[in-house]
Protein backbone atom coordinates (compact mmCIF):
# COMPACT_ATOMS: atom_id res chain seq x y z
CA UNK A 1 0.00 0.00 0.00
CA UNK A 2 2.83 2.24 0.56
CA UNK A 3 3.26 2.16 -2.95
CA UNK A 4 0.43 4.03 -4.03
CA UNK A 5 0.96 6.65 -1.41
CA UNK A 6 2.59 9.03 -4.11
CA UNK A 7 -0.49 8.07 -7.34
CA UNK A 8 -2.92 9.78 -8.35
CA UNK A 9 -6.04 7.60 -7.59
CA UNK A 10 -7.53 5.55 -10.54
CA UNK A 11 -11.08 6.68 -9.12
CA UNK A 12 -12.25 9.12 -6.76
CA UNK A 13 -16.06 9.62 -6.13
CA UNK A 14 -17.34 12.71 -4.22
CA UNK A 15 -20.77 11.91 -2.16
CA UNK A 16 -22.17 15.24 -0.71
CA UNK A 17 -25.09 14.83 1.66
CA UNK A 18 -27.30 18.10 1.79
CA UNK A 19 -30.19 19.20 4.45
CA UNK A 20 -27.89 17.52 7.23
CA UNK A 21 -28.11 19.00 10.34
CA UNK A 22 -27.84 15.91 12.23
CA UNK A 23 -28.58 12.34 10.59
CA UNK A 24 -32.12 11.77 11.20
CA UNK A 25 -32.78 9.26 8.49
CA UNK A 26 -34.22 5.93 10.45
CA UNK A 27 -32.50 3.99 8.05
CA UNK A 28 -28.95 3.81 6.55
CA UNK A 29 -27.90 6.00 3.69
CA UNK A 30 -27.15 4.83 0.34
CA UNK A 31 -25.09 6.83 -2.18
CA UNK A 32 -25.90 6.26 -5.81
CA UNK A 33 -24.30 3.13 -7.51
CA UNK A 34 -20.89 3.95 -9.04
CA UNK A 35 -18.84 2.32 -11.60
CA UNK A 36 -14.96 2.11 -11.86
CA UNK A 37 -13.99 0.84 -15.50
CA UNK A 38 -10.18 0.87 -14.80
CA UNK A 39 -11.38 -2.06 -12.22
CA UNK A 40 -12.98 -4.21 -14.11
CA UNK A 41 -15.63 -2.60 -14.90
CA UNK A 42 -16.66 -3.03 -10.95
CA UNK A 43 -19.63 -1.37 -9.04
CA UNK A 44 -19.55 -0.18 -5.83
CA UNK A 45 -21.96 2.40 -3.02
CA UNK A 46 -21.00 4.21 0.34
CA UNK A 47 -23.13 4.18 3.07
CA UNK A 48 -23.61 6.11 6.17
CA UNK A 49 -26.04 4.98 9.21
CA UNK A 50 -26.13 6.65 12.75
CA UNK A 51 -25.87 3.83 15.14
CA UNK A 52 -27.71 4.17 19.00
CA UNK A 53 -27.29 7.67 18.02
CA UNK A 54 -23.86 7.50 19.43
CA UNK A 55 -21.94 6.19 16.30
CA UNK A 56 -21.35 7.47 12.67
CA UNK A 57 -20.79 4.35 10.66
CA UNK A 58 -19.81 4.45 7.07
CA UNK A 59 -19.56 1.51 5.22
CA UNK A 60 -17.63 0.70 1.58
CA UNK A 61 -20.00 -1.94 -0.56
CA UNK A 62 -18.99 -3.94 -4.07
CA UNK A 63 -22.24 -4.22 -5.77
CA UNK A 64 -23.43 -6.99 -8.09
CA UNK A 65 -21.43 -6.76 -11.50
CA UNK A 66 -20.15 -8.89 -14.51
CA UNK A 67 -17.15 -9.27 -12.79
CA UNK A 68 -17.00 -12.38 -10.85
CA UNK A 69 -13.51 -12.47 -9.47
CA UNK A 70 -11.99 -11.16 -6.42
CA UNK A 71 -10.92 -7.83 -6.92
CA UNK A 72 -7.83 -6.21 -4.62
CA UNK A 73 -7.77 -2.41 -4.47
CA UNK A 74 -6.60 0.21 -2.17
CA UNK A 75 -9.15 2.58 -1.14
CA UNK A 76 -9.10 5.35 0.83
CA UNK A 77 -12.00 6.80 2.56
CA UNK A 78 -12.30 10.53 3.68
CA UNK A 79 -14.66 13.17 5.24
CA UNK A 80 -13.98 16.16 3.73
CA UNK A 81 -13.72 19.94 5.22
CA UNK A 82 -15.60 22.07 2.14
CA UNK A 83 -12.15 23.51 0.87
CA UNK A 84 -11.82 18.97 -0.29
CA UNK A 85 -9.53 18.99 2.32
CA UNK A 86 -9.82 15.32 4.45
CA UNK A 87 -10.45 15.60 8.15
CA UNK A 88 -10.53 12.32 8.94
CA UNK A 89 -9.38 9.38 6.68
CA UNK A 90 -9.40 5.66 6.88
CA UNK A 91 -6.96 3.60 4.41
CA UNK A 92 -7.10 0.28 3.65
CA UNK A 93 -5.85 -2.75 0.95
CA UNK A 94 -8.69 -5.36 0.91
CA UNK A 95 -9.93 -7.73 -1.44
CA UNK A 96 -13.59 -8.03 -2.53
CA UNK A 97 -15.95 -10.01 -3.78
CA UNK A 98 -19.76 -9.51 -4.87
CA UNK A 99 -21.42 -7.95 -1.67
CA UNK A 100 -18.50 -7.66 0.32
CA UNK A 101 -18.07 -4.48 2.71
CA UNK A 102 -16.44 -2.50 5.19
CA UNK A 103 -16.85 -0.27 7.68
CA UNK A 104 -15.75 2.48 10.00
CA UNK A 105 -16.79 4.65 12.66
CA UNK A 106 -16.54 8.36 14.22
CA UNK A 107 -18.65 9.02 17.66
CA UNK A 108 -21.58 11.39 16.28
CA UNK A 109 -20.90 14.11 18.99
CA UNK A 110 -17.85 14.98 16.56
CA UNK A 111 -19.05 14.91 13.41
CA UNK A 112 -22.35 17.15 14.32
CA UNK A 113 -21.45 18.84 17.54
CA UNK A 114 -17.99 19.35 18.43
CA UNK A 115 -16.47 19.58 15.01
CA UNK A 116 -19.51 20.66 13.34
CA UNK A 117 -18.12 23.67 11.45
CA UNK A 118 -15.26 21.22 9.64
CA UNK A 119 -17.47 18.66 9.07
CA UNK A 120 -20.42 20.57 7.69
CA UNK A 121 -20.85 23.25 5.53
CA UNK A 122 -24.56 24.79 4.76
CA UNK A 123 -25.85 21.85 6.64
CA UNK A 124 -23.78 19.45 3.72
CA UNK A 125 -21.73 16.18 5.03
CA UNK A 126 -19.38 15.38 2.12
CA UNK A 127 -17.54 11.87 2.44
CA UNK A 128 -14.99 10.86 -0.51
CA UNK A 129 -13.56 7.42 -1.89
CA UNK A 130 -10.80 7.39 -3.78
CA UNK A 131 -9.48 4.04 -5.38
CA UNK A 132 -6.37 2.78 -6.76
CA UNK A 133 -5.34 -0.50 -8.64
CA UNK A 134 -2.82 -2.53 -6.66
CA UNK A 135 0.99 -1.86 -8.02
CA UNK A 136 -0.82 -0.79 -11.11
CA UNK A 137 -0.19 2.40 -12.90
CA UNK A 138 -3.25 4.08 -15.10
CA UNK A 139 -3.53 6.19 -18.01
CA UNK A 140 -7.22 6.81 -17.25
CA UNK A 141 -8.67 8.69 -14.22
CA UNK A 142 -12.12 8.49 -13.34
CA UNK A 143 -13.98 10.96 -11.33
CA UNK A 144 -17.65 10.92 -10.01
CA UNK A 145 -20.13 12.96 -8.48
CA UNK A 146 -23.10 12.37 -6.26
CA UNK A 147 -25.25 14.21 -4.54
CA UNK A 148 -28.60 13.07 -2.10
CA UNK A 149 -31.12 15.56 -0.34
CA UNK A 150 -32.46 14.41 3.34
CA UNK A 151 -35.91 15.60 4.18
CA UNK A 152 -36.63 17.61 6.98
CA UNK A 153 -40.16 18.29 8.40
CA UNK A 154 -40.54 21.12 11.01
CA UNK A 155 -43.86 21.40 12.95
CA UNK A 156 -44.76 23.66 16.00
CA UNK A 157 -47.87 23.30 17.73
CA UNK A 158 -49.21 24.16 21.07
CA UNK A 159 -50.81 21.75 23.21
CA UNK A 160 -53.33 22.84 25.42
CA UNK A 161 -54.60 20.26 27.79
CA UNK A 162 -58.27 21.41 30.13
CA UNK A 163 -59.00 20.17 33.44
CA UNK A 164 -55.30 19.29 33.88
CA UNK A 165 -55.95 19.37 37.73
CA UNK A 166 -58.48 16.33 36.76
CA UNK A 167 -55.95 14.27 35.40
CA UNK A 168 -54.74 10.57 37.24
CA UNK A 169 -52.50 8.09 36.42
CA UNK A 170 -54.16 5.90 33.89
CA UNK A 171 -56.19 8.72 32.18
CA UNK A 172 -54.45 10.44 29.39
CA UNK A 173 -54.88 13.42 26.96
CA UNK A 174 -54.96 12.51 23.57
CA UNK A 175 -52.58 14.75 20.40
CA UNK A 176 -52.35 13.65 16.87
CA UNK A 177 -49.43 15.55 14.78
CA UNK A 178 -50.23 15.28 11.01
CA UNK A 179 -46.94 14.79 9.02
CA UNK A 180 -47.24 16.07 5.53
CA UNK A 181 -44.06 14.80 4.33
CA UNK A 182 -42.72 11.93 6.64
CA UNK A 183 -43.36 8.67 6.56
CA UNK A 184 -45.84 7.36 8.40
CA UNK A 185 -48.09 10.31 7.85
CA UNK A 186 -48.75 10.96 11.93
CA UNK A 187 -47.25 11.18 15.08
CA UNK A 188 -49.51 10.41 17.95
CA UNK A 189 -48.77 11.03 21.59
CA UNK A 190 -50.87 11.04 25.08
CA UNK A 191 -50.32 13.00 28.00
CA UNK A 192 -50.32 11.68 31.54
CA UNK A 193 -49.55 12.10 35.24
CA UNK A 194 -47.79 9.19 36.47
CA UNK A 195 -45.64 8.30 39.81
CA UNK A 196 -42.31 8.03 39.17
CA UNK A 197 -40.45 5.44 41.63
CA UNK A 198 -43.81 5.23 43.35
CA UNK A 199 -42.70 8.71 44.90
CA UNK A 200 -43.44 12.48 42.67
CA UNK A 201 -45.85 12.52 39.81
CA UNK A 202 -44.56 13.36 36.90
CA UNK A 203 -46.03 14.65 33.66
CA UNK A 204 -44.82 12.64 31.24
CA UNK A 205 -45.56 11.87 27.31
CA UNK A 206 -45.61 9.25 25.35
CA UNK A 207 -44.79 8.48 21.62
CA UNK A 208 -46.95 5.61 20.47
CA UNK A 209 -45.52 2.86 18.12
CA UNK A 210 -46.74 2.24 14.39
CA UNK A 211 -47.99 -0.59 12.77
CA UNK A 212 -46.01 0.53 9.92
CA UNK A 213 -43.09 -0.62 8.48
CA UNK A 214 -41.61 2.97 8.24
CA UNK A 215 -39.97 4.46 11.85
CA UNK A 216 -40.24 8.02 12.36
CA UNK A 217 -36.21 9.66 13.71
CA UNK A 218 -37.22 12.92 15.12
CA UNK A 219 -36.21 15.44 17.62
CA UNK A 220 -38.52 17.08 19.66
CA UNK A 221 -38.53 20.46 22.91
CA UNK A 222 -41.29 20.81 24.67
CA UNK A 223 -41.70 23.73 27.08
CA UNK A 224 -44.45 24.85 29.08
CA UNK A 225 -45.89 28.38 27.95
CA UNK A 226 -47.19 30.85 31.06
CA UNK A 227 -49.54 33.10 30.89
CA UNK A 228 -47.43 35.75 28.71
CA UNK A 229 -46.50 33.08 26.00
CA UNK A 230 -42.72 32.92 28.15
CA UNK A 231 -41.46 28.88 27.85
CA UNK A 232 -40.37 27.08 31.09
CA UNK A 233 -38.78 23.88 32.02
CA UNK A 234 -37.51 23.15 28.31
CA UNK A 235 -37.48 19.27 27.62
CA UNK A 236 -35.32 18.30 24.50
CA UNK A 237 -33.94 15.14 23.09
CA UNK A 238 -34.17 12.64 20.38
CA UNK A 239 -36.36 9.71 19.71
CA UNK A 240 -36.44 6.81 17.09
CA UNK A 241 -39.78 5.28 17.24
CA UNK A 242 -39.60 1.71 16.42
CA UNK A 243 -42.07 -0.85 16.91
CA UNK A 244 -42.68 0.03 20.76
CA UNK A 245 -43.65 3.11 22.40
CA UNK A 246 -40.96 5.78 23.91
CA UNK A 247 -41.64 7.43 27.16
CA UNK A 248 -40.25 11.16 28.04
CA UNK A 249 -40.84 12.41 31.45
CA UNK A 250 -41.02 16.49 31.10
CA UNK A 251 -41.15 17.79 34.50
CA UNK A 252 -42.71 17.45 38.32
CA UNK A 253 -46.36 18.30 38.56
CA UNK A 254 -45.29 19.74 41.81
CA UNK A 255 -43.40 22.79 39.49
CA UNK A 256 -46.95 23.56 37.85
CA UNK A 257 -48.80 24.12 41.25
CA UNK A 258 -46.44 26.11 42.58
CA UNK A 259 -47.46 28.95 40.68
CA UNK A 260 -51.07 27.88 39.24
CA UNK A 261 -51.94 31.54 37.93
CA UNK A 262 -48.97 31.43 35.74
CA UNK A 263 -48.95 28.18 34.60
CA UNK A 264 -52.27 26.63 34.93
CA UNK A 265 -54.91 29.19 33.89
CA UNK A 266 -58.08 28.25 34.18
CA UNK A 267 -57.05 24.55 34.48
CA UNK A 268 -55.29 24.81 31.20
CA UNK A 269 -51.71 23.39 30.64
CA UNK A 270 -50.45 24.65 26.93
CA UNK A 271 -47.49 22.85 25.85
CA UNK A 272 -45.29 24.21 23.16
CA UNK A 273 -43.76 21.44 21.06
CA UNK A 274 -41.31 21.70 18.32
CA UNK A 275 -40.53 19.16 16.06
CA UNK A 276 -38.00 18.33 13.55
CA UNK A 277 -38.65 14.66 11.42
CA UNK A 278 -36.77 13.16 9.55
CA UNK A 279 -38.17 12.21 5.80
CA UNK A 280 -35.39 9.80 4.50
CA UNK A 281 -34.16 10.20 0.98
CA UNK A 282 -35.92 12.90 -1.09
CA UNK A 283 -33.30 12.83 -3.90
CA UNK A 284 -30.19 10.79 -4.69
CA UNK A 285 -28.17 10.74 -7.70
CA UNK A 286 -25.10 10.64 -9.57
CA UNK A 287 -24.65 13.68 -11.21
CA UNK A 288 -21.12 14.15 -12.91
CA UNK A 289 -18.92 11.45 -14.29
CA UNK A 290 -15.58 12.94 -15.88
CA UNK A 291 -12.58 10.81 -17.35
CA UNK A 292 -9.06 12.15 -17.48
CA UNK A 293 -6.21 11.36 -20.20
CA UNK A 294 -2.92 11.98 -19.34
CA UNK A 295 -0.34 12.69 -20.96
CA UNK A 296 3.48 13.16 -18.75
CA UNK A 297 3.27 14.01 -15.63
CA UNK A 298 0.16 14.78 -13.82
CA UNK A 299 -0.29 18.47 -12.65
CA UNK A 300 -0.42 19.55 -9.30
CA UNK A 301 -3.68 20.05 -8.91
CA UNK A 302 -5.13 16.65 -10.28
CA UNK A 303 -2.52 15.15 -7.46
CA UNK A 304 -5.05 16.54 -4.98
CA UNK A 305 -8.03 13.94 -6.60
Amino acid sequence: MADDEGRTAAFTFIWTIENCPILLSPKGIESPEFYVDCLENTRWHLEIRNVDQEYLVYFIHRNKDNCFDPVTITFELSFIAPDGSPISSERHQKQFIHGNCFSYMLPSKDVFVSRKTEFLSNDTLSLRCRMWEVNSDVALYNLCFARTRLGLERRTIIWCVRRFSTLRPGRDDVYQVLLTEARPSSLNMTLSVNKVDDEEEWVVVKFLKHSDTNFLHFIYEMSVMDITGKKHFAKKSRILLTACDRHAQLFPKCKLLEDRELFLPYDVLCLRCEFEIGCGVVWNERENYVRLTTVGPISETWRLI
